[in-house]
């Protein structure tokens, strides 16, 4: 028996799945408007007059044809609705790239337009053009609707009319398609093993058969037919149109559809039709949600398209077809193929995600079913790796020469060769033509492909593609043919000597090229006609080699053995009053998520170690790795918090005096915080002293809960090789666009995390490029008003998650739950704020609506152009008051920023009208001669390293330290926004003076009135003058 949580789920679908067709089906009012116009249609067509017509092609045919003298031209005879609107289940789903509703109806042309042998040679299609735009200039003539002539499929053989009529707002289409009587040709004429084309090329003195040129004919021949199928199913069980209905919104949330050779709304209705008349996967018994998830499970099982689909049982000519086509679903007729436009990358994209999305259905939250029904993904967000070639087509043949088109078969082969290139480093490869437009551009001598893959997370940067071996003389010539100067015989530590393509002379910096690099190879060696190929792993390369460099030693392996080699120092100490139990590392650089991670500094060395004679400047400000170091339990620590402290405190301080004597380590002690130098590094020392009692531990929640977290993200990190380079460069993108004094770094960890965790009907990223879309994705469209929850482990119950209260006054305005903290209020109970959430979610949606173009290859931007990357990363200074220009000299790290000010400078005259300088003349040489925190100077190196050691300001962040003076001193007068990677411009946003007035007197002296708000200028001078003296260069307003 189903548990009760089960049977709540179920209904929960059931009811959200009528709610979701309710929403998309037409209302009552449209569809009697979009009956009424197909009627008006009929009563038109059939009063149109029997005449003599000129056998002239319309000028929007584009096959030429032989060209005859008159036809006798007769009005249709017969004019009916098809398709799933028929039977009520069609409405809003997306279609030609709209919401408009879109009705099909068939308009039958007479047997008498035909000859016996008009399915050769495209004289069909040359008639039916010519009927069709006798239609087009009758109905042209009313003001009612407008029309147009669209290629269905872009097929230049399939015309069809689209009629627009409706206010706007409330758009409605007919496609008027025109289809003949079963009995018009001989059916076996239209077997795919038939020639029908005469232009054809001989091979081996035979004429090549023309199957998808006979399929075009059949589609029309049949139409009846299948529409007759639906219909009857559809009789049976009422919920097969709703079903249906989910489907092609399934289908359409993940661009299925948008595809010439993908899936379309036919071979939806037909596919389910099957599965319940024939296939067994459906029942007339079963609810439309219930079908839903029995046709994606199906589509999921292994092999389902493998022996063929045929609604009539298997024919005599079924091994004919499965020759023919390489995926075969023969309708009731037994004469169309609906996979027959479908190519092998479609139909492996549709398996792909039915299995993604059966797999996320089986889960037990209530959120999966509305996730993947509704749920918006794109081709930008599903796959990782995207490459765009420019072809040229003018050498393969106009479509009248031709059996499939040739755009058609130039993504049949480059999805061919990708996918060999790339073997099982390649979960998916889909390739298809990139359209700017709902109407192809006749006449177009080139095409765009874009091509996407979905890449295997153990085997998609190996640095060897193994072939065959040398004793295997076919498949190893097969092998250098397709690879050319790439292929290299190599033994193996097994004995073996295989082809080979090696790539270990790629970066370490670069391995995430690879995969891009084998289909670049493979398609300019096989594939004629490339005029270029660009691909999206190198979009970040140049804003993230200004960062880091793993030539450095900053790597967060390197920096784990470090920590290693330093703990097990410590845990041989034997000075210590309490033994060293554990060192945990707590900063993201030691989880590979810091963008901007600590270099060997020449002076964190040992004593007497350091000042190379190297040109490099020695920053004044290292930073710091923080670690929690624990001690064993006791039972003497004190009960009083401050004598905890500072017992603590003791205990850091006599770490590094060990050390020191110990091992000649040097360490830096301050007030707020112990330094031990080691390696080039300087690593801050937390203890902590848990185990010495719950009082202990009580006051050491703050700092157990990051080590949670570190632990937390640490696992995450170890599981999924790219989330450290993408939690680096989503990190590096809020900071740019100044959100640093209001998301954590945590905070983003965490957001990231979620992103491979819980990919929801997605694989999860395997390239910094799509999870970047994604968190841009999460953060703009996510209803911010509910919690996210990461919890790896599933130690949540849905109980916890839904109790956390909301409604609280004090509530984050962003709600991140995890399992070391489920109030979900640590990484974000102050920041950002409401105001803040909701720029970041306006400078997150327009990145992310220009991050799919790019990658979906729509963009008027190249992928390798550095236009490209600095439109994501270059700041908005939009709803800033004022800004501040810092002094450059006075930051530790200005070389790290990737916009200062003088590349923002143009833009920030545009945005303020006027500029003031806040140091005076008298002041310049002083400051001239001030510190600069950016390096020691030569002087100061030349006394020796123990006398640089002690000037060193370990630690030290001069931007912080200013927005937090600032703030303190401002309350909440503005919000302040910055870079804290080298950036020099601080943008300030005033808050309302309602704010002002309602805090603005503690009840100890609310009997005195309320004073006015502060001036702006008031504000912006104790900003710059106040608090950032010698700081602020510059004021714009």
């Amino acid at each position: 028996m189903r548990s009760e949580s089960e049977r709540a789920s179920t209904s929960y679908d059931e009811t959200l799945s009528r709610e979701i067709a309710s929403e998309l089906r037409c209302s009552t009012s449209a569809r009697r408007e979009t009956f009424e116009k197909i009627r008006e249609v009929e009563r038109l067509l059939r009063g149109l007059k029997e005449k003599d017509v000129k056998a002239v092609a319309p000028g929007w045919f584009s096959i030429e044809c032989e060209e005859g003298k008159t036809l006798r031209f007769s009005p249709p005879t017969r004019v009916r609705t098809i398709g799933s609107h028929a039977e009520g289940g069609c409405g809003n789903v997306p279609m030609n790239g709209n919401g408009s509703i879109v009705v099909d109806v068939a308009l039958e042309m007479p047997k008498s337009f035909f000859q016996e042998k008009d399915y050769l040679d495209h004289r069909y299609h040359f008639k039916r053009a010519v009927y069709l735009e006798v239609l087009l200039k009758a109905l042209s003539k009313s003001q009612e609707w407008a029309c147009e002539i669209i290629d269905q499929h872009q097929d230049p053989r399939k015309p069809y009319i689209n009629m627009h009529f409706g206010e706007k707002g409330a758009k409605r289409s007919l496609r008027l398609l025109l289809t003949i009587d079963a009995e018009t040709f001989a059916s076996i004429r239209l077997l795919p093993s038939r020639a029908n084309l005469r232009s054809l090329e001989l091979k081996g003195g035979e004429r090549p058969a023309s199957p998808h040129y006979n399929q075009t004919i059949a589609e029309d021949m049949y139409a009846n037919v299948h529409a007759q199928y639906f219909a009857a199913a559809s009789a049976k069980a009422k919920s097969l149109p709703v079903a249906v209905l989910l489907v092609k919104r399934w289908a359409q949330g993940r661009r299925l559809m948008d595809g010439v050779d993908g899936v379309n709304g036919l071979f939806i209705s037909m596919l389910l039709t099957y599965m319940m008349e024939q296939g067994g996967q459906l029942s007339t018994s079963m609810e439309a949600n219930q079908m839903f998830r029995a046709a994606l499970a199906a589509l999921a099982s292994p092999g389902f398209f493998k022996k063929g689909l045929f609604v009539c049982g298997r024919p005599e000519e079924a091994d004919e077809w499965q020759a023919t086509f390489p995926h075969v679903f023969l309708g009731p007729c037994g004469r169309v193929n609906f996979m027959a436009r479908m190519s092998p990358s479609a139909v492996a994209e549709l398996i792909h995600e039915a299995t993604l999305s059966s797999a996320e259905l089986k889960k037990s939250n209530h959120s999966a079913f509305s996730d993947v029904l509704l749920g918006q993904f794109p081709a930008a967000v599903r796959y990782d790796l995207h490459i765009h070639v420019d072809v040229n087509v003018s050498e393969l043949g106009a479509a009248s020469e031709r059996d499939l088109n040739a755009r058609r078969t130039v993504e049949v082969d480059a999805a061919k060769i990708v996918s060999r290139a790339l073997s099982d480093r390649a979960k998916l490869v889909r390739a298809v033509e990139v359209s700017n437009s709902s109407v192809n551009v006749i006449g177009s001598q080139t095409c765009t492909l874009w091509i996407g893959v979905v890449l295997d997370p153990e085997n998609a940067l190996r640095l060897v593609d193994v072939g065959p071996s040398s004793s295997d003389d076919r498949e190893a010539k097969e092998f250098r043919a397709f690879w050319g100067d790439r292929s290299e015989l190599r033994r193996f530590k097994d004995g073996r000597i295989c082809e080979s393509v090696v790539w270990d002379a790629v970066p370490p910096l670069s391995r995430h090229h690879i995969p891009a690099m084998a289909a670049e190879q493979a398609l300019k060696r096989n594939m004629t006609g490339i005029d270029g190929i660009e691909w999206s792993s190198k979009i970040f390369d140049e804003p993230v080699s200004k960062i880091a460099s793993a030539s450095e030693g900053t790597t967060s392996a390197g920096l784990l053995q470090t920590l290693d080699r330093l703990a097990k120092r410590m845990r041989d100490l034997k000075e210590m009053p309490l033994k060293v139990n554990n060192v945990q590392p707590l900063s993201g650089a030691f989880r590979g998520t810091d963008p901007c991670p600590p270099k060997p500094h020449p002076l964190a060395h040992g004593a007497g170690i350091g000042l190379g004679m190297g040109d490099d400047d020695i920053p004044a400000c290292p930073k710091t790795l923080d670690i929690m170091v624990s001690l064993e339990g006791s039972g003497r620590w004190p009960d009083d918090p401050v004598a905890i402290e500072k017992t603590k405190a003791m205990m850091a301080v006599q770490l590094a005096e060990s050390l020191r004597k110990s091992y000649a380590m040097p360490s830096i002690v301050a007030e707020e915080a112990v330094d031990i130098l080691f390696e080039g590094y300087a690593f801050r020392v937390h203890v902590s002293a848990s185990a010495g009692g719950p009082h202990v531990k009580d006051m050491e929640e703050n700092i157990l809960q990051r080590a949670a977290h570190a632990g937390l993200i640490a696992s995450v990190a170890a599981r999924f090789p790219m989330y450290g380079a993408a939690t680096q460069l989503v990190n590096r993108w809020a900071a740019s666009h100044m959100f640093s004094p209001h998301l954590s770094d945590e905070a983003i960890e965490a957001l990231v995390a979620l992103l491979f965790i819980n990919p929801g009907a997605l694989s999860p990223p395997m390239s910094r490029e799509v999870a970047f879309i994604r968190f841009l994705n999460l953060i703009s469209s996510h209803m911010w008003y509910d919690p996210v929850v990461l919890d790896p482990e599933s130690v949540l119950s849905i109980a916890e998650v839904e109790g956390i209260d909301r409604q609280a006054k004090d509530a984050p305005a962003m709600c991140i739950v995890t399992p070391h903290d489920k109030s979900g209020s640590r990484l974000t109970m102050n920041k950002p704020s409401a105001v803040v959430l909701k720029r970041l979610e306006s400078i997150a949606a327009r990145a992310t609506s220009e991050m799919q173009a790019v990658l979906e290859g729509t963009s008027t931007h190249s992928m390798f152009e550095t236009e490209c990357w600095e439109r994501f990363f270059k700041p908005s200074l939009s709803g800033f008051d004022a800004a501040f220009i810092l002094r450059r000299t006075a930051l530790p790290f200005p070389k790290e920023a990737l916009f200062p000010s003088k590349r923002l400078y143009k833009r920030m005259r545009t945005q303020f009208e006027n500029e003031m300088s806040v140091v005076d003349e008298d002041e310049d040489e002083t400051l001239a001669q001030s510190i600069k925190l950016a390096k020691i100077p030569r002087k100061l190196l030349a006394k020796g390293p123990d006398k640089a050691r002690e000037a060193l300001l370990v630690g030290f962040d001069s931007t912080g330290c200013f927005i937090s003076a600032a703030e303190r001193r401002l309350g909440g007068t503005a919000l302040l926004f910055v870079d804290k990677y080298g950036g020099d411009v601080v943008g300030v946003a005033f808050k309302p003076k309602a704010v002002h007035i309602d805090a603005a007197l503690p009840e100890s002296v609310s009997w005195l009135p309320n004073p006015a708000p502060p001036s702006r200028e008031d504000v912006i001078e104790e900003i710059a003058v106040g608090v950032g003296a010698d700081f602020v260069e510059k004021v714009l307003t």
